[in-house]
């Protein structure tokens, strides 16, 4: 009968290469997708000429070939990447020279030496992608992997897949209560291994310091994740979660920039650092403190969005200068500017994790000389219809609120409209979108607001950020994608300090209180699933992934997050703080100690579950021996089955026949050579069962023939 293919290829000649090159290239191939397609194209090729060869051995290259196909290999990774010492070219060059090893190989040897180089291939995924997928699939790999390691070590196994991943999988449990140990104490240098490896050419979808039409509407098509947040409390409304980022200055009419302050750049603009209660910036929060943990998603840039207005809470020190809350603010790598944004010392190439404060309503001091001239500039000339309706408003109006409430009844009863995909501004961008497209999303209506308040006179800047948030009740977080992308305006008033004025919220509310989903409800959700009528297939979609999302931000937060910082207070909590050198050193020690113990107590284990007992053949043959001596026929310890029962045969010629019969049967059973069964067992447990009822009926009694006559019998024995 003619075997399945899959079948066929786990058995000779095929079935022991089968089970070395199959490890390789499941963990080469993550790699291959980012690597040059000829680079898995080669590796396949020569792994399939490997197979081929089992049965045709004229297709293996020679020794001069194999060293020519190796100079090409480098010489091809070299002319690609132009350098070879790096994690790209050095994983590429990594998986030709593993597709060459098995042209060499002469042994079991060079077949594990090919299953340890897979082991390595499947670390290195790690230096490009940490993610819970990849360490599944990795993980699967490795169980492979091992399996086919077992098999090289246990011959007999090489037709039985399931025994091998069995066993595998048990002595892969056994190493895990090590692998714990050494993850929870093993001291942890300062920032991330896979860091050092990050291309930082790399760019990565965010918010720019720049702002035209056109810039969020690309981010808002995108479900990118940009950070997650959890509220040690109750969590504020989703429409007052306003994410500062950016704060946009400058302008020439149609973009909107971050610009440089005089003040910064000539060194006279200090951040302004008080010790009042609750302060900082000399921002005064007349709201209760929100504290929330923001997880960043590396986004390759220094701007890192808080929770308008941020705020640092008040911490006696004695240090006379700064508060101790800034300090320790500071030594995480954010720095206070006096927009009242937080940013980071260093572009953010890695997730990182900030435990921060906000007040939704704060008083602001006024703005210094600089900060009110750059806030009322304007360029010299264009938008004159813009410039003139807001001096019309400014001179009719009582206040500066009026002013304001003018500028959003012009949105609101001017039949303007909210979306994404707005009709082409020309040069005059402001007086276009205001009096002839009257349709645009939220960058539109906070430029178009900020320029109208500088033209009348009042202090405005652009601020950038995201807004909303998607709760994700699994974990009970809140998670910010680009799709939460916005921008707004920010006055400030007299009496009252800077103030946010949102006008999307006079054209579209439901934006702001519904969240991003309200205007793109299918934006996370894969096409084929996006028609109406399929609304229960949309909400069972988005179950999926929000318990996906879940098991990622448990994944980031209890093993991709568990570095430097994390480990120590985890460890303080056991009074090992590991701040001197030589702390660290016991924190290693302690660690290798637990891990002999752990490793140590997992053999011990094992060896009693692994102690020689017997089994069902054994027991079936002991229960014939002890039958044998109630009638007074002892078997000695060196005595083999045929002798023994050669010896029975002669003592009690009577039972003769039994005693052949089930002897022979134990001998064939336990010395035969039998076919495995489909679990690779080498025993015919049906035979077993009919040799123990044989075993059950033999009932010996007390001889009742004379010595002659047994004598006579012995004769016929064998």
């Amino acid at each position: 009968m003619k075997r399945p293919f899959i079948s066929a290829l786990l058995h000779p000649p095929h079935g022991s290469w089968v089970w070395v090159l199959g490890p390789a290239f499941l963990a080469a191939l993550p790699h291959f997708a980012r690597l040059p397609v000829a680079i898995g194209i080669c590796c396949i090729a020569l792994w399939t000429l490997r197979l081929f060869a089992t049965q045709r051995p004229s297709l293996m290259p020679s020794r001069t070939i194999r060293f020519a196909l190796t100079l090409g290999c480098i010489s091809g990774v070299y002319a690609g990447f132009g350098y070879l010492l790096g994690p790209e070219p050095g994983t590429a060059l990594l998986l030709l020279l593993l597709a060459l090893k098995p042209f060499e190989a002469q042994g079991r040897r060079d077949q594990i030496l090919i299953l340890f180089t897979t082991y390595l291939v499947i670390l290195l995924q790690f230096l490009n992608s940490q993610s819970l997928l990849v360490a599944g699939y990795m993980a699967l790999v490795v169980l492979i992997t091992t399996a086919a390691l077992l098999g090289i070590a246990h011959p007999p196994s090489q037709t039985a897949p399931r025994f091998r991943i069995r066993q595998a999988a048990i002595l892969l449990l056994q190493a895990l209560p090590v692998m714990l140990i050494l993850f929870l104490l093993f001291p942890r240098l300062p920032g991330s291994l896979w860091g050092m490896f990050q291309n930082p050419q790399t760019g990565v979808t965010g918010l720019s310091d720049t702002m035209r039409p056109g810039d969020i509407s690309e981010l808002l098509q995108s479900s990118e994740v940009v950070f997650r947040v959890t509220f040690s409390e109750q969590p504020p409304p989703v429409g007052t979660m306003y994410w500062r980022a950016l704060v946009l200055w400058e302008t020439d009419g149609r973009i909107w920039r971050v610009g440089t302050n005089p003040e910064e750049r000539s060194g006279t603009a200090p951040v302004e650092r008080t010790h009042d209660t609750g302060g900082s910036w000399t921002i005064h929060p007349l709201t209760p403190l929100l504290e929330y943990v923001l997880t960043m998603e590396a986004h390759a840039q220094r701007w890192l969005p808080a929770l308008e207005m941020p705020i640092l809470p008040h911490v006696e020190s004695r240090d006379t200068e700064l508060p101790s809350a800034f300090l320790q603010l500071m030594q995480r790598g954010i720095e206070p500017t006096a927009d009242f944004r937080l940013q980071l010392r260093e572009d953010l190439r890695q997730r990182a994790q900030y435990r921060l404060f906000a007040a939704l309503e704060v008083a602001t001091p006024n703005p210094t000389v600089h900060e009110r001239s750059r806030a009322l500039e304007l360029p010299p000339s264009g938008n004159e219809r813009a410039r003139a309706k807001a001096r019309e408003w400014a001179k009719s109006a009582e206040d500066q609120r009026t002013v304001v409430a003018q500028a959003l009844d012009l949105f609101r009863e001017d039949s303007f409209v909210y979306t994404l995909r707005p009709p082409l501004l020309g040069e005059e961008a402001v007086d276009d979108f205001l009096f002839r497209t009257r349709s645009g999303y939220c960058e539109h209506y906070a430029a178009a607001f900020t320029f109208l308040m500088r033209a009348a006179g009042i202090p405005a800047r652009v601020v950038v950020g995201y807004q909303g948030g998607d709760r994700n009740p699994l974990g009970d977080y809140f998670v910010v994608r680009q799709y939460h992308a916005h921008a707004w305006s920010e006055i400030w008033m007299e009496g009252s300090g800077w103030e946010r004025v949102d006008p999307t919220t006079v054209v579209a509310p439901e934006r702001i209180e519904g969240g991003a989903e309200a205007l793109v409800p299918n934006i996370d959700v894969p096409r084929v699933f996006s028609s109406r009528e399929l609304g229960w297939v949309i909400s069972a979609w988005r179950g999926l992934t929000q318990g996906w999302d879940a098991a990622n931000t448990l994944w980031n937060q209890w093993v991709l997050d568990f570095g430097f910082e994390r480990q120590r207070r985890f460890l303080e909590r056991f009074g090992l703080p590991g701040s001197s050198r030589l702390e660290r050193f016991g924190q290693l020690a302690l660690a290798l100690g637990l891990s002999f113990v752990a490793a140590a107590l997992v053999y011990a284990f094992a060896g009693l579950r692994s102690r020689p007992t017997r089994d069902a053949l054994d027991t079936v043959y002991a229960r014939f021996c002890r039958r044998l001596e109630r009638i007074g026929i002892h078997r000695a310890p060196q005595e083999g089955p045929r002798d023994f029962a050669q010896r029975a045969c002669a003592a009690r010629p009577d039972l003769a026949t039994a005693i052949t019969v089930i002897t022979d049967g134990y001998i064939r059973l336990r010395y035969g050579t039998l076919v495995p069964d489909k679990n690779g067992e080498n025993l015919d447990r049906v035979q077993i069962r009919e040799l123990a009822r044989m075993v059950r009926a033999f009932q010996p009694r007390q001889s009742w023939m004379s010595s002659d006559q047994n004598e006579a019998s012995a004769k016929h024995c064998f």
